[in-house]
């Protein structure tokens, strides 16, 4: 359940692992980070964190695609205010934004934070194995949503490591599987992604990212989900739990229950990657599940079953 967590998501454990990490001298020099929104507002609760304790400034640079949630953005604002972060907003997929903060952060020699593409960072997110480990001795599926990887692959890496019986499933939306499609052909794959209530898995990936081998080496199998899959995971969650999740942790739910047939008898945990998602969201989910509202995508499905019935 990390959409409990501090900063709403995962990201929490990952950013606070790395910036603990660096040296006095290397955090005095300042942060440059990239986000889709999770890892920008897990950073600047380390940085603040970290200034409680030690007095410490850190200053950050963040690089944010413009096609961020407008309830992240907001959020961002507000904590990157408190810190003093400068924020500055690029491209439509996240990999831009990824590879013009590393090149900023090369040019200014300062320490780059990825929020995938970084051994710390995936063994901050290690840490949710750990404890699923230590509440239960009875466990054979877990199911983690992927998006650049480094969950599922700190995830996995525990799991594996001290418990290698444990299936270990990837989770993603259909309209944008790049990580699921990149193991698949031995490389990171670039491809067309669509628009998805996974907005925190959507997007392409770095070309030389870690992440690729873990997957390829510890993830067992992969499910896809499609939108309306993952609009019902999001309102039955509402509906059964009275608390809002994101489109990211719902892939999760999907992906169990279409998988539900094969999952008798077993026991199974679903990592819930976070709840950082706006009330506009969830009532496109709404809408979707009344069959009210359909992303692109399915149109031109619908559409195409259209034409196809009509011969």
């Amino acid at each position: 359940m990390e959409n409990t967590q501090k900063t709403g998501s995962f990201k929490a454990r990952g950013a606070a692992f790395k910036v603990l990490s660096l040296t006095p001298e290397e955090r005095k020099n300042g942060v440059v980070i990239s986000s889709t929104g999770n890892h920008a507002l897990a950073v600047l609760n380390a940085i603040k964190e970290i200034r409680k304790m030690t007095g410490e400034r850190i200053p950050v640079e963040m690089y944010l695609p413009e096609t961020i949630s407008s309830r992240k953005l907001s959020k961002i604002e507000r904590e990157a205010e408190a810190c003093g972060g400068h924020i500055t907003l690029l491209g439509q997929d996240c990999v831009e934004s990824e590879i013009a903060a590393r090149r900023a952060a090369e040019e200014a020699g300062k320490v780059y934070i990825s929020p995938y593409n970084d051994v710390d960072v995936v063994a901050g997110q290690g840490t949710i194995a750990i404890e699923i480990l230590m509440a239960t001795d009875k466990l054979d599926v877990v199911f983690v949503p992927v998006g650049g990887g480094g969950l599922i692959s700190g995830v996995a890496s525990a799991l594996k490591g001290i418990a290698p019986h444990v299936k270990v499933i990837g989770c993603q939306p259909e309209a944008s599987d790049v990580m699921r499609q990149s193991v698949e052909a031995g490389k990171v794959v670039s491809m067309p992604w669509l628009e998805t209530l996974s907005e925190g898995t959507a997007g392409s990936i770095e070309d030389d990212t870690i992440t690729l081998g873990y997957c390829a080496d510890l993830v067992d199998d992969w499910v896809t989900v499609s939108e309306s899959e993952i609009a019902a995971a999001m309102v039955g969650f509402h509906g059964h739990h009275a608390a809002q999740i994101e489109g990211a942790a719902a892939v999760t739910i999907a992906s169990i229950i279409k998988m539900a047939p094969s999952l008798a008898g077993k026991h199974v945990v679903a990592v819930i990657c976070g709840g950082n998602v706006g009330g506009d969201m969830l009532d496109v989910a709404y809408d979707i599940v009344r069959g009210v509202h359909l992303t692109k995508d399915e149109q031109r499905q619908q559409s195409k079953k259209g034409e196809a019935s009509a011969f």
